[in-house]
């Protein structure tokens, strides 16, 4: 379907997907990792309506890819390399800001200029304040608005009990995942101190750390399965002093 965006064009999902596999069809380079990301550039634009410029930070793509950073910055540089999207990063922590540039139903990419000159055709320049006010018409507001950026916020998912299993074993600590997992299933994913699980792979990190010095053992009971989260809470605290 297709679906208007904020410069007042038109993007279609099907046009754009036949457009891109049509432009590695012409012996067009791109690695995997490049491919990947642009689909699901796609995908979330998709979801957003076709918004002219969306934000999102990095650590959406490195936990849906499985991308290190360093992984991440390649295919998103090689995509703008090819003139297939824009990116402008941000400062800190804060998310940057991606365009997606759209392929024509013949299958050829729209080009910057080209997109420049309908936005010049469509916002023709207004005379300046100096110019207005040596003809005596009264000043022209020459500012034009800022276009808003939507950041996209990632919302948490507790993990599956053989999520966790996979992810302590391709660590290879020795974190038991069953005591993990139910550890904080029984708090509703809430740590001891009442604050909700953000990223529960950052736990288990954290918690492997304890395992080095004795802690957290792979030695679960498995009738802690029954015990309540303030029970298991106070049997870690036993046992590392700090939770």
């Amino acid at each position: 379907m297709a679906a208007s965006l904020e410069n007042g064009g038109y993007m279609n999902y099907i046009t754009q997907l036949n457009g891109f596999f049509g432009y590695l069809d012409r012996k067009i380079t791109l690695t995997a990792n490049a491919v990947s990301l642009y689909v699901m550039l796609l995908s979330i634009n998709n979801k957003e309506d076709w918004i002219a410029e969306f934000s999102i930070k990095n650590s959406y793509f490195e936990d849906r890819m499985g991308l290190k950073r360093d992984k991440l910055n390649e295919a998103r540089n090689l995509l703008k390399q090819k003139g297939l999207i824009r990116y402008q990063s941000a400062d800190g922590s804060a998310s940057g800001v991606y365009s997606i540039i759209e392929f024509t139903k013949e299958g050829t990419l729209i080009s910057d200029t080209q997109t420049a000159t309908q936005s010049d055709t469509q916002n023709p320049p207004q005379p300046d304040t100096q110019s207005a006010t040596q003809t005596g018409s009264l000043p022209i507001n020459i500012n034009k608005p800022k276009h808003k950026t939507k950041t996209i916020s990632k919302k948490f998912a507790p993990p599956r009990l053989d999520e966790v299993r996979e992810y302590c074993l391709s660590r290879g600590n020795d974190i038991d995942p069953v005591y993990f997992f139910n550890f904080y299933s029984a708090a509703d994913w809430h740590d001891s101190n009442g604050k909700p699980v953000k990223n529960w792979k950052q736990k288990i990190i954290t918690w492997e750390g304890s395992a080095r010095s004795g802690k957290y053992r792979n030695n679960f009971n498995p009738a802690a399965e029954q015990k309540s989260f303030s029970e298991i809470a106070a049997e870690l605290e036993e046992r590392s002093g700090v939770i």
